[in-house]
């Protein structure tokens, strides 16, 4: 398989998984089998998909170090993003922030939720073997939400 990055990714791979999703196909791994939803119509994909099954099992169970870079840029964002909301909140109940701050303080949370959002959305495109929450579990714990978190529960794969 080609290096295609520098970072052990494979150019097959990387390449099936991009066009499966744009085809509209969901891929993943459940235990040692590969499950594939999607338009039975497309055979040159699940063809291309089922030619590399064991590499695409591998890169999504083993995704690559690069995927740190995201993931470590989301956690300190939702921290900061969880912080901001705090301080906001405390602000509005306890008339403790001026109206410029608070303004301000509101701008600078809508702009990095945003950016937070578009980390999530470029990690997924860079990255097409990544799966599951880039911060361990927003769901629960946090005032934002991932893809894979916020997704409906019957549409993601189960542990």
């Amino acid at each position: 398989m080609d290096d295609i990055d520098g970072r052990g990714r494979s150019g097959p791979i990387v390449g099936v998984l991009r066009a499966a999703r744009n085809a509209g196909f969901a891929v993943d791994v459940d235990g040692e089998k590969l499950r594939v939803t999607g338009p039975q119509t497309r055979s040159d994909i699940l063809d291309e998909i089922r030619e590399h099954k064991a590499a695409i099992i591998e890169a999504i169970t083993h995704p690559p170090a690069g995927v740190s870079h995201y993931t470590e840029r989301m956690k300190s964002g939702i921290e900061w993003l969880s912080t901001c909301w705090d301080k906001l909140l405390d602000g509005a109940t306890s008339g403790g922030v001026s109206y410029n701050d608070g303004e301000a303080m509101a701008d600078a949370f809508a702009a990095n939720l945003e950016r937070w959002y578009n980390l999530d959305i470029e990690l997924r495109r860079v990255y097409p073997e990544f799966r599951g929450c880039p911060v361990g579990g927003c769901r629960t714990e946090a005032i934002v939400s991932c893809m894979h978190c916020a997704a409906p529960a019957e549409s993601r794969p189960q542990p």
